[in-house]
């Protein structure tokens, strides 16, 4: 009888073992509250700015801090998100600059999304040009992209790499724009190919965007 129960029990502790998960999750808490100028708005909106943390999770639920992820100020109005810096935006001197870091991000990703496949076509760089002008009511210039693409082909940069320093920096409206962006980008050709399908669920998970909520962007984006 002993070793009957003895038996269940190491069965019981065997599996016990097994169905525990650990792992990590980012966590956004609140840091402050207040108004300041918005530059997407153009007008005094309400903020919140938010810190993003890594915790380590058993069973999917944060018990341990570890390292800071980054944090971002989001306009209450717009959701659009930024650095902290925007706290000290003056609208008569600095829309261009943040204007330029916006279209320069949407472009960087753009380009790296085009090179993950290793190859560009003349309508893919037709895409990115009109996705490009579109999204940040910018003109790009041809000549301009190519040479871009050359740069950063040179330098050897990564997609996940790139989407994954955002991730601190960027609430859930932001993820759904580098989503979308990608996903446009993906689809330049017409096709929508397993390998970009799968770069594109690795967008997601640099950025601790669920795959629910990307099967959700992506459906979304086909209607």
């Amino acid at each position: 009888m002993y070793d009957i129960y003895k038996v269940i029990f190491i069965s019981w502790k065997e599996r016990v073992k097994n169905f525990i998960i650990f792992g990590t999750r980012g966590v956004t808490t609140s840091k402050a509250k207040g108004k300041f100028f918005c530059p997407s708005c153009q007008s005094e909106s309400d903020y919140n700015h938010k810190q993003v943390k890594r915790f380590g999770t058993l069973y999917f639920i944060p018990l341990l801090p570890m390292d800071d992820l980054g944090d971002y100020v989001e306009c209450q109005k717009c959701k659009n998100t930024y650095n902290q810096q925007v706290l000290n935006y003056n609208p008569e001197k600095d829309t261009e600059i943040f204007q330029a870091e916006y279209e320069n991000a949407t472009k960087k990703l753009m380009i790296l999304m085009l090179l993950a496949d290793g190859e560009i076509d003349e309508s893919e760089i037709d895409s990115v040009i009109t996705i490009y002008e579109k999204i940040t009511n910018t003109v790009l210039s041809r000549e301009k992209l190519i040479r871009e693409i050359d740069n950063l082909k040179d330098k050897n940069h990564d997609v996940i790499d790139f989407t994954g320093s955002l991730r601190g920096q960027l609430n859930d409206h932001g993820k759904e724009t580098i989503i979308k962006v990608a996903y446009l980008i993906a689809c330049a050709d017409g096709e929508f190919h397993e390998s970009e399908q799968e770069l594109l669920l690795q967008i997601a998970e640099s950025l601790d965007f669920s795959k629910a909520h990307l099967t959700a962007v992506l459906k979304e984006m086909a209607e």
